[in-house]
């Protein structure tokens, strides 16, 4: 949903759809991701799996990921780069070097 959606009733209710626990346990079954409703705590999923049952039971002391607003964009530059000096295309200076230059330039740092 944006600012710009032409039917924003719609947007919403799928958006509250999606949220809901059925459909969220779905994707977080198909995902191998930890639930992010604690009411997910008792599903056969979040049962049988011990890092969720941990996660979930401890979601009170959780933080977010943090950063500034460019980190979500930018972290999925790191493993391109450890790809280039793993496959020998640059030496792991170079990946390193030219990934903080990246970082630098769009960090504003």
């Amino acid at each position: 949903m944006s600012k710009g959606s032409e039917h924003p009733a719609a947007a919403q209710a799928l958006l509250e759809f999606l949220a809901s626990p059925g459909p969220a346990l779905a994707a977080n079954e198909q995902r191998g991701n930890i639930p992010a409703l604690t009411e997910l705590l008792d599903s056969e999923y979040a049962q049988g799996n011990r890092l969720v049952q941990f996660s979930m039971e401890n979601l009170d002391v959780a933080k977010r990921e943090g950063g500034p607003s460019e980190w979500l964009g930018l972290r999925g530059e790191i493993a391109p780069a450890i790809e280039s000096a793993l496959l020998a295309q640059k030496t792991p200076k170079q990946a390193l070097d030219d990934l903080a230059d990246l970082f630098t330039s769009k960090m504003g740092g």
